[in-house]
């Protein structure tokens, strides 16, 4: 049934979703120009991708813990990592998409919540060797294979955390540092996604960007994106389907903006040749 449904939110999404070339604010034509055009050929992010294709092709079985909606039915199962790297990790655009936004507001404070296998993870500390990341998840095993990635990959400035996010969340290591970007990809459902939110959207710099992953793997995430997206504190909400970005722009606070974003190969006719 879930599938159903997403496949149905795609066809709503893509019936109200504009490109790029129909944007009319300066301020969010030059985000989107200047970070989901972009596609960055960085050395460090094809040994990134190296990695993914390596724990693709692994078919070790390793114990898990879900703390997530998914642990409802059976909290701890087996599954294959080549499983978990082809199911639950980001797509190579949006991982690269993450590491242009570090990019364009000089991040130096980011949080993950949702390390998974970490790719993502990976993806926003080679952004900014400078910066200091910060992320979380609940199964030790799945940690243990991410940790080794960081290391492999040398990178130094990520700061490797077991724990649920119920118990991190009202800790001084989140609730004391001010955050210049939020990535939420983990425990999909509406009470937990809006409880984070509200608690970690107090813990940000002014102009800070909160990243939501998975906003149409179920009603309950989609009903969550579109409550906290209207949320004061940000003047601009951009869905991109797989996930939804959150920004404040203090000359735009008081007229909001609530963008659809896709490609326009999927819709050339909106590609600019005839506004």
């Amino acid at each position: 049934m879930r599938f159903i449904y997403i496949y149905l939110a795609f066809i709503r999404f893509y019936w109200k979703a504009t490109t790029i070339y129909h944007i009319h604010s300066p301020s969010v034509y030059a985000f989107l120009e200047q970070t989901w055009l972009i596609k960055s050929d960085d050395i460090q992010l094809r040994k990134i991708e190296d990695q993914r294709k390596t724990l693709q092709q692994n078919t070790k079985e390793i114990t898990i813990q879900d703390h997530g909606a998914g642990s409802r039915s059976k909290p701890i199962k087996k599954r294959k990592i080549s499983a978990i790297a082809k199911t639950a990790l980001s797509k190579k655009k949006q991982c690269n998409h993450l590491f242009q936004i570090v990019k364009f507001i000089n991040a130096n404070q980011i949080l993950e919540f949702g390390t998974s296998l970490g790719i993502s993870t990976a993806y926003l500390a080679a952004a900014n060797h400078k910066a200091e990341i910060t992320t979380i998840d609940g199964d030790p095993n799945i940690q243990s294979i991410a940790t080794t990635m960081f290391e492999h990959l040398s990178l130094n400035n990520i700061q490797s955390i077991c724990s649920t996010f119920d118990n991190i969340l009202n800790e001084p290591i989140i609730q004391e540092t001010k955050w210049d970007i939020i990535y939420l990809d983990g425990n999909h459902t509406y009470e937990a996604t809006t409880r984070y939110f509200r608690s970690l959207a107090k813990t940000i710099k002014e102009k800070a960007i909160i990243i939501v992953d998975d906003i149409y793997w179920s009603k309950e995430m989609t009903r969550a994106w579109n409550e906290i997206k209207n949320e004061n504190e940000f003047s601009i909400s951009i869905d991109f389907f797989y996930y939804g970005v959150l920004l404040f722009i203090p000359e735009q606070q008081e007229n909001k903006i609530d963008l659809s974003i896709i490609e326009y190969k999927y819709k050339p006719w909106k590609a600019g040749f005839f506004q």
